[in-house]
Formats: C-alpha cells, sequence, structure tokens
C-alpha cells in the first residue's frame, strides 16, 4: 500500500475512534458531570479536539491521494 493510502486509512481510523469515543463521552456526560463536576467537561472538550484531529488527520491523506 502507498504511504499516501496508509496516512488515508490512519486519518480514518483515527476519525473514527475518536468520534466513538466522543458519542459515549456524550452519552455518559449527565451522570459523570454529577460525580466529577468540571473535570468531565476539560476532558469531553479533549476528546472533541481529538475527532477534530482525526479529521484533519483524514482530510490530509485525502488531499496526499488527491
Amino acid at each position: 500500500m502507498a504511504p499516501s493510502a496508509q496516512a488515508l486509512d490512519l486519518g480514518r481510523t483515527i476519525s473514527s475512534a475518536a468520534h466513538t469515543a466522543t458519542v459515549a463521552g456524550t452519552q455518559a456526560k449527565p451522570v459523570a458531570q454529577q460525580i466529577v463536576g468540571d473535570k468531565l467537561d476539560k476532558r469531553v472538550q479533549a476528546v472533541k479536539n481529538a475527532v477534530k484531529a482525526g479529521t484533519d488527520a483524514a482530510q490530509a491523506g485525502h488531499d496526499l491521494v488527491s
């Protein structure tokens, strides 16, 4: 597999994993927030940032292939 195709595949994998984590974190937020408060908001934001990074990586891989 060409390096650009590997980069695209890796970007998609990272994006997908980060998206799954965001969905799970969003669903768990109301209950967890009662337990841990503000720390949860910071972690949810960190996961959202990871989703953006994964999406950006997938786009960069796509741009390399195109």
